[in-house]
């Protein structure tokens, strides 16, 4: 197809240009004859014009009312007269330029015309050498592949396709084959994996029927009936676990209805606060309550640090110096109490802490000296300070009593 193309385009210039050699032809007789014969001419009038112009710088420099000589021959001329006459050739060489000029320009474009169309159908030519070998080659592949000679009257292409369709047959024929042999294939793997399934199926009923054998040996029978003995023994254990859990709670019922006043009147006078004076314990969640003027609210998420902290003091007093709630231990341990409270409500904790002295016997640990001031000017009652000091691994602290 390359190659037909190729020759059409060779074809369809050499209608409208001519032959190869007769382009060339024509070109060198351009570029021969008729260009120099019209640069010949513009040469001419071109040194016939420079004369004229030097003629006429020379008449400028003249007086004209006087006659002069000419400088090459010597003979008398009227400069007026001269002047006027060499302008006027001046503008009659100037008309002769315009067509010659135009002609040279016409016959320079012609030329690169036909160089262009020269090199083209060079080129043309050579691709459609370098095509036709391409296609000799093909066919004496052909003729190989095929086994056959083919020779300039015979169409290779139509052989090729003839065995191309051959081929394509024997492929269709052979692909519906396999296609056949496929779906047996397909069939029999479908049957090895059905029997693969009843394989399993039969393996897992076997192992469950080994299972429902275990059910008549001893060991099994024994296992079952340590089984429901443990399984008793759980329900003996949560009907305890719900009985201890209702003793619990209706003992901490009890320990915050008979705290609520205290837990309540130690708050008051530990945190001052206008808003929520009170707080108390409720019985269903456990949850610390900040109270006030008919409202409740989870302590954790209104009151600050120190006020917590005061909520917990109050908790802990009102619970270890409640008259039905005490135990037989004479005295209660405070560890570092007023941590996180400022010194107004140290100085209060000391005043809390001396109306408990009155019902128990307090040891108190603090590492802050402006509560140990406090409790030096609130405790009424007797009391002793101990410093500890330096402490080493063999002996402990040094301890100094004071009171």
């Amino acid at each position: 197809m390359e190659l037909n193309q190729k020759e059409n385009e060779i074809h369809q210039l050499e209608a409208q240009y001519g032959m190869l050699p007769e382009i060339l032809a024509k070109k060198n007789q351009i570029e021969q004859e008729e260009l120099p014969a019209k640069q010949g001419s513009l040469n001419t009038i071109n040194n016939r014009a420079g004369i004229i112009i030097q003629t006429l710088k020379f008449l400028k420099s003249v007086q004209e009312d006087q006659a002069q000589d000419c400088p090459v021959c010597s003979t008398p001329i009227n400069p007026v007269q001269l002047r006027q006459e060499l302008e006027s050739w001046q503008q009659d060489m100037k008309l002769q330029l315009k067509p010659i000029q135009k002609e040279i320009r016409e016959l320079e474009t012609a030329v690169e015309e036909l160089q262009r169309l020269i090199k083209t159908l060079e080129r043309l030519q050579r691709e459609r050498l370098d095509k036709d070998k391409g296609l000799q080659q093909a066919k004496n592949a052909i003729a190989v592949a095929l086994e056959t000679e083919i020779n300039d009257s015979v169409n290779a292409l139509a052989l090729l396709n003839q065995a191309i369709t051959e081929v394509d047959q024997e492929l269709a024929r052979i692909r519906t084959a396999v296609e056949q042999s496929n779906q047996r294939i397909d069939s029999i793997d479908q049957d090895l994996e059905n029997i693969k399934r009843i394989i399993t199926v039969l393996r897992y009923r076997q192992e469950v029927d080994n299972l429902f054998s275990i059910q008549d040996c001893p060991d099994y029978k024994e296992v079952e009936a340590a089984k429901a003995d443990l399984e008793a023994f759980c329900d003996r254990l949560l009907t305890i676990g719900e009985a201890v859990q209702e003793v619990l709670g209706n003992s901490a019922k009890e320990k915050i209805d008979a705290t609520r006043a205290a837990i309540s009147s130690i708050y008051r006078q530990l945190a001052h606060r206008s808003d929520f004076p009170d707080i108390e314990i409720d019985p269903e969640k456990y949850e610390v309550m900040a109270v006030g003027y008919g409202e409740s609210e989870v302590a954790l998420r209104l009151l600050n640090k120190g006020d917590i902290n005061c909520a917990a003091l109050s908790i802990f007093l009102a619970l270890a110096t409640s008259e039905q709630l005490t135990h037989n231990i004479g005295f209660m341990v405070l560890d570092d109490p007023s941590q996180n409270l400022d010194p107004v409500h140290k100085e209060r904790l000391a005043q809390v802490l001396d109306q408990v002295l009155d019902k128990k016997q307090l040891i108190i640990a603090t590492s802050e000296d402006d509560f140990v001031e406090q409790l030096s000017f609130k405790l009424t009652k007797p009391n002793k300070l101990y410093r500890l000091g330096q402490w080493t691994p063999t002996r402990g602290p040094t301890i100094e009593g004071n009171g």
